[in-house]
């Protein structure tokens, strides 16, 4: 339970120390004494978002501290899995300084403000006009069903599953992307991995090339000099050539010798001349021969270094960038492969989880409807007494698409009078049907929630008559199992009270200072009479206010 709260600069209140007790604590006073103060302050200390306009005028930063006493396992489990060990009692703390900035404490450890509010939410619950919107809003429903429902650990199995099926879904989307991509460039990269293949790529064969292409260079200087000592030697289709010429002359000498017989051996000598000038021009005809071939080797040296030449222009400037460029098409090819092979692998997993999502989402919708059922009862009995008899809730479940949550959508239903059709909770128009309705939904929630402290703030507001003294008994039936405060301007209600503390505002020196004290029985009396309509009661006022005390007390005994 709630034992302490120490409020320090926060709005009108420079300081309180307020103590409260187990059972049913009421806070009543004047309008603007500062009763919203004090739930703002809760509400800081539960961790919940808080501007620097609610540290008091003049100073740099507002405190406020709340210390817990006689908590749970659950809240000390809850505290563990935040990293805080705590014994019976814990102390939560909170400093909000004026530039903005806040620290939050867990029994002096620095901690976030949403563990703080992790923290505090199986401590205490604040039940008031924002939170009646919580409990409203359709969309919040299916949070409330599942709290009351208490299958965690399936809901947390099915998040899980379908978390999983979520990521298949999108790496297929993801990988068939991909492949649709790819499959636009699989014809091209086939083209340049065959056109790369086919020219039979050696590292350094362009410089090989090159080095033996100069050689043949070389070679076409002497095959073109050997093929003009050929022509001259053998001539040609309009000249004789010199071994013609030379046959012709010996001849010449030989006929001349009748005449003398010296020019024979001169004819001889010319003939033996042109024999060999004919053996040189074999030999010279050889080499030609040679050189031809030559000529054709240096024009395949040049068509290949021209291959070369556009393909490093394409895939890389050296034969090693074309490798390696073509091993990427493989890979690239490869991969696609592989990648329809990933798909068929996790198509086969998708399939497997739409049937894990399916069958949990089968059970949780089933333990849905078991515990709707459960919920509309128990509700419906805080609404019966709390005098609405006639009321009807219902828990509306649909099926809708698949979710992490499910594949429901809920909806909390009301009608609260006979033969009125059901209706969207967010529709009820009276104030005090609404209170009443929020006070029985709270009540059901929190107490299946076992949390040890529960706040309402101004439960009663709209209601009159005999429903008063119903809200007034149902929280004193609520504050048997759980601490209760409640803000309340009704006497009916405060006359239930365990502890009863009086908010009081006054002015000194000019500033505004709110006090919060405890009444004792004379007190009480005092405080519910002035409820009841009075700033000076009367004798009948207080006579009343004795009396809704003491059939406060007789009642109490039967509750």
């Amino acid at each position: 339970m709630l034992e302490n709260l120490r409020i320090e600069n926060i709005a009108v209140i420079e300081k309180a120390d307020i103590d409260f007790s187990d059972g049913l604590n009421i806070l009543t006073g004047e309008t603007g004494a500062g009763k919203s103060v004090i739930i703002d302050s809760i509400n800081a200390i539960s961790g919940q978002r808080q501007s620097k306009d609610i540290i008091r005028t003049g100073e740099e930063k507002a405190e406020v501290s709340a210390l817990f006493s006689s908590i749970g396992e659950k809240t000390k489990k809850h505290l563990r899995d935040l990293g805080i060990e705590t014994d019976d009692s814990v102390l939560l703390s909170r400093e909000i300084f004026s530039n903005g900035k806040s620290v939050c404490r867990i029994n002096g450890k620095a901690v976030t403000a949403s563990m703080l509010r992790e923290a505090s939410f199986s401590l205490i619950q604040i039940v008031g006009q924002q939170h009646g919107r919580f409990l409203l809003s359709e969309n919040n429903h299916l949070e409330i069903l599942d709290s009351f429902g208490d299958y965690e650990n399936l809901l947390k199995k099915y998040r899980e599953q379908f978390s999983e099926l979520k990521n298949i879904v999108l790496e297929i989307r993801q990988i068939n992307s991909q492949i649709e991509q790819a499959k636009k460039n699989e014809e091209l990269w086939n083209y340049e991995l065959s056109e790369i293949e086919n020219a039979h790529i050696e590292k350094g064969q362009r410089k090989k090339l090159k080095l033996k292409r100069n050689l043949l260079e070389k070679s076409r200087e002497i095959a073109k000099t050997a093929s003009e000592i050929s022509q001259l030697t053998n001539g040609g289709d309009l000249s004789d050539g010199l071994v013609e010429l030379l046959k012709n002359l010996s001849t010449k000498y030989f006929d001349f010798s009748e005449y003398d017989e010296s020019f024979k051996k001169v004819g001889e000598d010319i003939f033996d001349m042109s024999y060999r000038i004919s053996e040189y021009n074999d030999r010279i005809r050889n080499i030609v021969d040679e050189f031809e071939n030559s000529e054709t080797e240096l024009e395949e040296i040049d068509l290949r270094l021209d291959k070369l030449l556009k393909l490093s222009m394409k895939y890389g400037e050296e034969e090693e960038d074309i490798l390696k460029y073509a091993e990427k098409l493989k890979e690239k090819l490869k991969n696609l492969e592989l990648s329809n092979d990933k798909i068929d692998l996790l198509n086969q997993e998708r399939l497997k989880y739409n049937e894990l999502v399916k069958k949990s989402a089968q059970d949780i919708e089933r333990l849905r409807i078991e515990k709707s059922k459960i919920l509309e009862s128990k509700i419906m009995q805080q609404l019966s007494e709390l005098d609405m008899q006639n009321c009807i809730f219902k828990v509306n479940i649909e099926k809708v698409e698949y979710s992490k949550n499910g594949r429901n959508k809920i909806e909390f239903l009301i009608s609260t009078n006979k033969g009125e059709t059901l209706k969207p909770l967010k529709n009820i128009a009276s104030g005090g049907e609404l209170s009443r309705i929020m006070l029985a939904m709270q009540n059901t929630i929190s107490l299946q929630d076992d949390v040890s402290t529960l706040i309402y703030d101004e439960i009663d507001t709209g209601v009159s008559g005999s429903a008063v003294e119903k809200i007034a008994i149902k929280l004193k039936q609520v504050s048997k199992k759980s601490q209760v405060i409640a803000v309340t301007h009704n006497a009916k209600v405060a006359s239930y009270a365990d502890n009863h503390l009086y908010i009081e505002k006054n002015v000194k020196n000019g500033r505004t200072y709110t006090s919060v004290k405890g009444l004792d029985y004379e007190e009480k009396i005092k405080e519910i009479a002035r409820l009841m309509g009075g700033i000076n009661q009367t004798e009948n006022q207080m006579k009343t206010a004795k009396e809704m005390l003491y059939q406060a007390e007789e009642k109490n005994e039967n509750i």
